[in-house]
């Protein structure tokens, strides 16, 4: 491979010595070249929120310094963030509702954190902020927004930011293509985003069992709720004792106003009935008022007694421990009406919360012989 050697005379150097004092001079008269100033590293500006025009938004600026500064400028530019290239504001962008003052700005990282905004109003994407002088390799923090806050572009995009640093407390910027004495610079990229709409729809629920057994979670383990009132073999009720027998409820909800769980006898007469409800020779205890009472052997009557845990709450006559009732006669609201009496609620939202209802009865010397029954509907709402 040849190789070609150019030789010059002489007049050469005085050309390229020319050449050197043309870009001294050029250094030395406009400042913005790279020669001129540091460069801000570790440059960052986190945002609220990346929405395109969200409003409300504030901006926290994070740079270390290379030399010591007691100011910045800050310019936001829609297409550049280099040093003196032409700066369109990007559309949308207003950070015209920040004030001047320490209201808008808060400082974290200096020695003394008292820089405030002292050009706030420059216009829509120019923020000059000042005060005390930092030390130069100072990692500084400036939060945007505290009374006030910015609005971001309208584009959906990159939009950049310029940050000049200055050692006066307020900065000879007066345009982009002439910043003034610039210590430090240093560019930021920045995007707007769509935001992820998120939507979770929960369904209303009421999950409600009524069991012999004690229910596991979730309304699992559960028996058939068949009850018998008596004692001995065959099992009878008399007037020697009262006899009880129990069941469980368990219910699951995320009604926010919380659950009422009533009780609907199938017998309009309220009690124990041995020819399909119309007649109680077993009546409801203390004849069917709203006042627990105790049983007592050899005194037909029946009743119940619950006995709740948790967050559930027994209602009155039920509620009354060692006694017993049957709500037969409140206007409107006992076990004979069309929706039953109220005997346990809840004030909210309750997971797999129980009770045990005890049922008890007793017969008298003369109480009618035969079959006594009654079935109870258990009816548990929700308001959600």
């Amino acid at each position: 491979m040849k190789i070609k050697t150019l030789k010059f005379a002489r007049p050469l150097y005085a050309v390229a010595a020319l050449a050197m004092v043309l870009g001294l001079s050029a250094s030395a008269v406009l400042p913005g070249v790279a020669s001129a100033y540091g460069e801000v590293t570790d440059r960052a500006i986190k945002m609220s929120s990346s929405q395109q025009s969200a409003t409300g938004v504030s901006y926290q600026v994070v740079f270390t310094t290379t030399s010591a500064a007691a100011s910045i400028a800050l310019d936001f530019c829609s297409a550049s963030p280099l040093y003196a290239d032409a700066c369109t504001a990007p559309a949308g962008l207003n950070l015209s509702a920040l004030v001047n003052g320490a209201s808008d700005v808060t400082m974290t990282g200096g020695t003394t954190n008292d820089w405030d905004i002292i050009n706030a109003a420059t216009s829509a994407s120019h923020l000059e902020i000042g005060g005390t002088s930092e030390a130069g390799s100072t990692t500084i923090t400036l939060t945007l927004g505290g009374t006030h806050f910015i609005t971001n572009p309208s584009a959906l995009g990159s939009f950049y930011a310029r940050i000049y640093t200055y050692s006066g407390n307020d900065p000879d910027w007066t345009a982009v293509a002439t910043p003034g004495t610039v210590v430090d610079f240093g560019g930021i990229a920045l995007s707007t985003a769509e935001a992820i709409d998120i939507t979770a729809r929960v369904q209303e629920k009421l999950q409600f069992c009524v069991s012999k057994a004690d229910p596991t979670a979730d309304c699992t383990g559960t028996s058939t709720p068949d009850l018998t009132l008596g004692h001995g073999s065959p099992q009878i009720l008399d007037e020697t004792a009262v006899d009880t027998d129990t069941a469980y409820i368990q219910v699951s909800t995320n009604a926010q106003s919380g659950v009422i769980i009533r009780m609907k006898n199938s017998n309009a007469c309220g009690g124990l009935s041995r020819d399909g409800g119309s007649t109680c020779d077993i009546p409801a205890v203390n004849s069917g008022g709203n006042t627990a009472a105790a049983l007592a052997a050899g005194t037909a009557e029946f009743g119940l007694r619950c006995t709740p845990a948790g967050t559930l709450t027994a209602a009155a006559p039920y509620a009354t421990g060692g006694q017993y009732g049957m709500d037969t006669t409140t206007g409107g609201d006992n076990v004979t009406t069309t929706y039953g009496d109220t005997i346990l609620s809840s004030a909210g939202a309750v997971n797999n919360q129980e009770s045990l209802l005890t049922f008890g009865a007793a017969a008298s010397l003369t109480t009618p012989a035969g079959v006594y029954t009654a079935t109870m509907d258990l009816i548990a709402t929700g308001t959600f």
